[in-house]
């Protein structure tokens, strides 16, 4: 068996354990500042990412072709079972806590989704809407 540092999983349990319980973590001000805790039993040093492993795999499986990320489903929730899925890093970006989402003609995403959407630059957007005032839909120019 594979050491357990050298193990696929093992590099995601020790974010999400150093992010909740480490306020130097470079991560803190995302999980453990704002309260979001790792599900104890996965939070023990040495015994947790076994567990956290096993439930994974158990209940996830691996991940599927394409989906490569381990990821929350909801950010304002604890990390804990029920709350992960298999997902993209694209999906992790567009979805981090401090994004800017927007809603347009009743569509609420990213800035970053919108920009690939429509071709108008991000940096152009933020500008648009930051700068000169103009409404998410005038910024993007639908």
């Amino acid at each position: 068996m594979l050491a357990r540092n050298k193990r696929p999983l093992y590099k995601r349990w020790q974010q999400f354990y150093y992010s909740t319980t480490t306020p130097g973590s470079h991560l803190w001000h995302c999980y453990g500042q704002l309260g979001i805790k790792m599900y104890k039993p996965w939070a023990v040093p040495k015994v947790g990412f076994d567990l956290f492993e096993d439930w994974v795999y158990a209940n996830l499986g691996r991940p599927p072709k394409g989906l490569t990320v381990l990821g929350l489903i909801d950010r304002k929730k604890d990390i804990r079972p029920g709350n992960l899925h298999w997902t993209t890093q694209l999906w992790v970006q567009n979805h981090r806590r401090f994004n800017l989402m927007l809603k347009i003609n009743g569509r609420k995403q990213s800035l970053a989704d919108w920009s690939r959407e429509t071709g108008v630059n991000k940096a152009t957007a933020w500008t648009r809407i930051h700068d000169k005032g103009m409404t998410a839909r005038e910024a993007f120019e639908l």
